[in-house]
Formats: C-alpha cells, structure tokens, sequence
C-alpha cells in the first residue's frame, strides 16, 4: 500500500547544543574544540550528509526533492521561528513530496571538470575549454526547457552570482552562534 504523504520542509542544521550540554554533563571544557574551525567543518559536512542521505532516500521512494538555500537570507529570523538554541546554525532546508511534473534533470558539470587524479590539473586552457562546452550544454537544456525563452550560460550564472555580495552578515552570525571562534 503506498501512503500519500504531505509535502514537508526538513530543516537541516549544524547542531553542537547537545555537546555543549555533555561538556556540562562530564565536567569536562569542550568549548575550545566547539568552537575551532575544524569541529566547525565537521559540524557543516556531518549536516550535508546527513541530508544527502535523506535525499537519496526519499527520491528511492518516488518523492522529489529540492534544497532551499534561501533560508540563509534570514537566519536570525528562521532561529526565532523555530527557538533555535546557540550552537545550531540552520544551513539549509530541504522540500520532500511528490512532484507535480518531473523535467529532465539539469546537465551537470562532466565528471573530468571535478575529478582529478594524483594531482589538481591545472590545465587552464582545458579548464576553459571544458567551460565553454558545459556553457553550451546548458544553454541548450534552458533553451528547451523554457520553449526559448532562456538561454544563460552556467558561467555567466556564476560569474553573476559571485559579482554580487549576499549574506554578508554570516561570519559575524556563525560567531555569534558559538562556531568558528578559534
């Protein structure tokens, strides 16, 4: 029997309340650890795969999915929302339901443009040349895929994107949620 489940919104965070509470527990000092920058790298790659994970699962039941990154925008606010202690950074949430159309998945970058063996290849004229026709493929995907009516290139995206600055306030809020002190 497959149960039709409502769509929901998980919200994924970086979460070192509860070691806090056991540094508390066992009389022991954690916050020098909780607040280095490699238990917050840990705290950022244990969250990502965590909700990878639930991705996969979900997608091997049928349910689509969709990262919303857009909770950073207002973080002091989506901690308000949901009584979000220190020490927990909400990073991103993730959408879970079924889908109501299913469009072809969007080109990614060829596996020769991020994977590398032994070294970094450095090849800049490859680099760009490999650039250039991943541009080409996904303008053709935004082309098809709007009837015409896009047709940026990844790069251009990118290059937008970086141009501008947004969340600028996330340093000093991470700090503020006692990560990335020391």
């Amino acid at each position: 029997t497959l149960v039709k489940i409502k769509p929901k919104i998980f919200v994924f965070c970086a979460d070192f309340h509860r070691h806090e509470l056991i540094g508390e527990l066992e009389g022991k000092d954690v916050l020098p650890s909780l607040e280095s920058t490699e238990k917050f790298m840990v705290a950022l790659i244990d969250t990502a795969l965590a909700a990878q994970n639930a991705a996969i699962a979900a997608e091997s039941m049928g349910l689509g999915i969709c990262y919303i990154g857009g909770l950073r925008n207002n973080l002091p606010e989506v901690c308000q929302l949901l009584n979000i202690p220190k020490r927990v950074i909400p990073l991103f949430g993730l959408a879970v339901g079924y889908p109501a159309q299913t469009p072809d998945p969007k080109p990614r970058l060829p596996f020769e443009h991020v994977y590398h063996e032994d070294e970094y290849n450095q090849d800049r004229a490859r680099f760009l040349e490999q650039l250039q026709r991943y541009n080409e493929t996904v303008s053709a995907y935004y082309e098809q895929r709007t009837n015409g009516r896009r047709r940026d290139t990844w790069t251009g995206q990118m290059a937008d994107t970086l141009s501008r600055q947004v969340r600028m306030y996330m340093k000093e809020f991470v700090e503020g949620k006692g990560f990335n002190l020391r």
